[in-house]
Parts: structure tokens; sequence; C-alpha cells
């Protein structure tokens, strides 16, 4: 089984059930796409992280935790000032090279998956040796309709 390395923001506003639900404010969108994968990966086997962009938060925001797990998956916030893209190349590094304890995959070529529609994030995953797929793929596996691969 693969490693999800999920664009939080990039994957909700892409894929038109979660952008509905974040209308209501950005933590329901968050919570409604985090169920979901949560019931994704358990059904699947995939492990998953998701990184979401909290550089724009006001300072002094104690509110939001740079790391926590939600309904069984990984989730960080980038710190303010770094871009959610910035830490997920980062992230993708960092398991590559196995500094990152806790993910059987993380050395793995091609067992990584990076799931966003962002260019950067997209390129820096193929320069780094694994994979990229769309949130509409996400989507699908999630809904049952084609399983994600590399």
């Amino acid at each position: 089984m693969a490693l999800l390395l999920i664009d939080g923001y990039n994957a909700i506003r892409r894929i038109p059930r979660f952008r509905r639900v974040e209308g209501g404010g950005l933590a329901s969108g968050r919570e409604a796409f985090l169920m979901a994968l949560e019931e994704y990966a358990a059904a699947s086997g995939h492990a998953a992280i998701v990184v979401f962009d909290g550089a724009g938060r006001p300072a002094g925001d104690a509110a939001l935790s740079t790391h926590e797990t939600f309904a069984g998956v990984d989730v960080l916030f980038s710190k303010r000032g770094q871009s959610a893209d910035t830490m997920l190349a980062d992230l993708l590094r960092r398991l590559r090279a196995g500094e990152v304890e806790g993910y059987a995959h993380a050395g793995a070529p091609g067992e990584i998956i990076v799931i966003s529609d962002d260019i950067e994030v997209r390129d820096a995953a193929f320069a780094l040796g694994g994979f990229a797929r769309s949130p509409d793929m996400l989507d699908e596996a999630m809904r049952g309709v084609r399983e994600i691969t590399y």
C-alpha cells in the first residue's frame, strides 16, 4: 500500500462535495474531508498525511497546532510564513531520506503518492521520485470508482 501525501486545501477546493461543505467554514471542510479520507485509508490500507496551509494565520494564533491526528489521519499545518507547498516538498524529501519515522513506505521508490493539482507541488513530487495524482483521482478512489495507484 502507498503513503498518500495530500495538499489539503487544494484537494478540498478541487472536489465539489468538500468545497460545498467548506462554504460553511474552513474547519467544516477540513473535518468532512478528513472523515472521508479516514474511511478510505482504513478500507484501502493506505497511510495518509494531509498538509494544510497555515501560513496566513495571525501572529500568536495558538488555535492551530502544527501537527495533530484526526480520525486516524496525520494532519500537519505549515507554520506562519511557510506555505503548504514548501512544507509538502520538504516532507517528501525527508520521507525519501528516511528522516521521518513511522512510515514503512517512506524510502521505497514509487510508494509515495502526492495528491495535488498545484504544478509546483507535482513537479517537486516527480523530481523527488514520487508520483503525483489529482484530487479528482483521490475522490474517485474514495467513492470506490477506482483505486488510486502509482
